[in-house]
């Protein structure tokens, strides 16, 4: 075994599984579809998070529904200097339209995904990003995703198989100030009891309960997914890009 590789047995690959599109699963759930005792399944759990093979749970929000558009840039560098990877990490953590940064090997050394209101808006972004790093790209790609799919990790073997898809839409779904703070508290930790996140936005149980519930039942929020690192269990995340010609 590697070292700092994880070994997991057949109820830690379920449990994973079962989070996998489930994130906020209760214990209870969890216990009897596992086949171990609610304790069990607890203890499991925090171990999968203590050892960091999971860093988090975040909820997979239909952003579509809200007018969002899904954009990213893939960006190769020439040789970024210490002072330029410095600034390029203040970006990633404070750019507000920035949603995921990864870190890649191969044609690309980035990629930067955005939600925005508009291509006009992406465009505004993309001409700051070169005014910004413009200096150290040797290649860069811009493009507009318009259906993001998400699918169930074959690996755990887990049925059904899931897929949930965050596509362009004309509908829309109206969201209020309380909704924007659950939302916002679910990005912080999606398995976070009802409780906690009604103390944190100041609101009751029930209420927050019932607003989860009518954004679950109109889509927005599609589920939830656990954020697991892959090196810690011996496999490696690839993303291949490849045109199609007609």
């Amino acid at each position: 075994m590697s070292e700092g590789i994880e070994v997991l047995d057949a109820k830690d690959r379920k449990i994973l599984g079962l989070l996998d599109f489930n994130a906020r699963m209760p214990l209870s759930e969890l216990a009897r579809e596992v086949g171990l005792s609610k304790q069990s399944v607890d203890y499991r759990l925090n171990a999968l998070q203590r050892k960091g093979v999971i860093s988090g749970f975040f909820p997979v929000i239909n952003t579509p529904l809200l007018g969002y558009k899904y954009c990213r840039i893939a960006v190769q560098f020439g040789n970024l200097p210490s002072d330029a990877r410095k600034k390029l990490l203040e970006y990633v953590h404070t750019d507000s339209p920035l949603f995921w940064a990864f870190e890649l090997g191969g044609e690309y050394d980035y990629l930067f995904v955005y939600w925005v209101h508009s291509l006009t808006e992406f465009e505004s972004i993309c001409r700051a990003f070169e005014a910004q790093f413009g200096n150290y790209i040797r290649k860069k790609s811009e493009q507009l995703v318009t259906d993001v799919i998400h699918l169930s990790h074959k690996r755990f073997e887990v049925k059904p198989f899931h897929r949930f898809d965050l596509k362009e839409t004309d509908a829309r779904v109206e969201i209020d100030s309380l909704d924007r703070k659950i939302l916002g508290e679910l990005t912080k930790n999606a398995r976070a009891p009802l409780t906690t996140i009604a103390s944190s936005i100041q609101s009751y149980p029930k209420m927050g309960s019932e607003r989860v519930k009518r954004m679950e039942k109109n889509g927005l929020l599609a589920g939830y997914r656990p954020i697991i690192h892959y090196d810690k269990i011996g496999l490696t995340y690839y993303k291949v890009f490849f045109h199609l010609t007609f």
